[in-house]
Parts: structure tokens; sequence; C-alpha cells
């Protein structure tokens, strides 16, 4: 093998090592790092103390429960809140996540407005939260 090909193939190396999965697979999503703001992967669920996913988020991602201020009517009346998904289905409000148990998700992401009207449609002023019992 000649001294460039040597060179090119010991590149390549490099670029596919350095190219190698260091963080976790989330769908649509790619590989993830733990402590990304908008996910909380399985390896972050294991080391946390939280009972539920309400918890977890509250200890992990407190941000993610943060709503604007009342711009709208709606919210007024309590309408506007962050809306939270398990596996794209809707539950009712962001309490219902005290009753989800950590055993069975694999990772928790949050959208921000733009983000969950593009996927969900309409009405996410605040954002929206996937809790995912999907495998990888």
């Amino acid at each position: 093998m000649s001294r460039r090909a040597s060179i090119f193939a010991n590149l390549s190396l490099v670029i596919l090592a350095a190219c190698g999965t260091s963080g976790s697979q989330v769908p649509g999503g790619g590989a993830q790092r733990m402590g990304d703001p908008d996910f909380i992967l399985r390896e972050e669920i294991d080391r946390s103390t939280a009972r539920s996913a309400h918890e977890l988020v509250r200890n992990h991602r407190p941000q993610w429960l943060q709503t604007r201020g009342i711009t709208t009517f709606r919210q007024a009346a309590g309408q506007d809140g962050i809306k939270v998904y398990m596996d794209n289905a809707r539950l009712e409000n962001v309490d219902a996540m005290r009753r989800v148990t950590l055993s069975s998700i694999v990772y928790l992401r949050f959208f921000t407005a733009s983000e969950a009207t593009q996927r969900w449609g309409g009405g996410h002023l605040n954002g929206a939260i996937l809790l995912s019992t999907q495998p990888r």
C-alpha cells in the first residue's frame, strides 16, 4: 500500500471513531447526549431518585414546566398549559405525569411551541412534553 493510501486509511479510521455513538439513540432524533436540555434519557432516569415522570421533570428540567405569562383569554381560563403526550397520545394535563412511573419510560423530550405545533397541530403555546415508552 502506498504512503498516500495508508494515510487515507488511517484518516478514515479516525473519522469513523469520532462519529461513533457517544449518546443514546432516540427515534427521529439521532444520538443525543446525556444532559441535553430537550431530552431526559434512560441513563439519566436510572440515576434519578424521582418516583414519577412529573417529579423527574421537576427535579432535572424544571424549565419544561414553566409557562409564559397570560397572553390570551384561553390562558386566563387555564386552557393553554403545557401539553403532555405519551407515545403521541395526549394526556389530560401536566399533573397526569404524576401517575406515570419511570420503569416504562425510555426517554422524555421537550418540544418548543413551534416544534409541538408542527408535530401535533395548534394549541401548544407553551410547548409539549413527550413521554416515550417505545424501544429504541
